[in-house]
């Protein structure tokens, strides 16, 4: 979420070699409270209360459940449409808990957005609460339990092919139209492998947009140090 008009967001105070600490994430724990027994009349409770035997009295005993998950679960923030290197929004479907501060349900997460294949890669580096940024390093993975939202013939795949067609013969075996394209040819961009539509091809891959739908589901997830 976005700070206030006229409000100044407090950074986190640790830092380490003048960079932000990642904070750790983790389930919000419950307290579960035991019901107590129910109204009795009172000859019921002169006939229990003279029997012979042990008694002790029922409180109320918190107990602190957690569960085996270890990722928090989100979804997608509204439709969107994003680029490479754009924010994708989502909204945390359970409260979470980061440092000492709780970020709750429904809070609206921000990250980073880069199209790697058929992959939609999704990092989330600094959360907003309270007027308060807390760094953190949580990644985004999909229900299949991969990282990144799958984006089956997403439209940078089709623009890879289109770039593929119009290149004919000049790819040589530089390229490989696979489910790694993307990376791929960005990689050999890098390194100088293509020539001459390189700037048509870099633009071709800067205006591919990807449609996310809201309400879709992922996952949270900070790897263990």
């Amino acid at each position: 979420t976005q700070a206030a008009a006229g409000q100044t967001a407090e950074p986190s105070p640790v830092q380490k070699a003048g960079k932000n600490t990642a904070k750790p994430v983790r389930q919000v724990t419950h307290q579960v409270v035991s019901s107590l027994g129910q109204p009795v009349s009172n000859a019921e409770f002169v006939a229990t209360f003279s029997q012979e035997r042990n008694r002790s009295f029922n409180t109320a005993v918190g107990v602190t459940t957690v569960s085996d998950r270890n990722t928090i679960p989100a979804c997608v923030y509204g439709a969107q449409s994003v680029t490479d290197g754009q924010a994708v929004r989502l909204r945390l479907l359970e409260p979470m808990a980061v440092a000492e501060r709780i970020i709750p349900r429904n809070a609206v997460v921000v990250g980073a957005a880069k199209i790697q294949g058929e992959r939609l890669a999704i990092e989330i580096t600094s959360l907003e609460h309270d007027g308060t940024i807390i760094p953190v390093e949580l990644e985004v993975y999909d229900t299949d339990g991969q990282p990144g939202i799958f984006i089956p013939n997403s439209m940078e795949m089709n623009a890879v092919r289109e770039v593929a067609a119009n290149m004919g013969g000049s790819l040589g075996s530089s390229i490989n139209i696979s489910t790694n394209a993307g990376a791929q040819l960005a990689s050999d961009l890098g390194k100088g492998l293509i020539q001459g539509t390189s700037q048509y091809i870099a633009k071709k891959m800067r205006t591919v947009k990807v449609h996310l739908k809201a309400g879709y589901r992922v996952m949270l997830y900070q790897e263990k140090d």
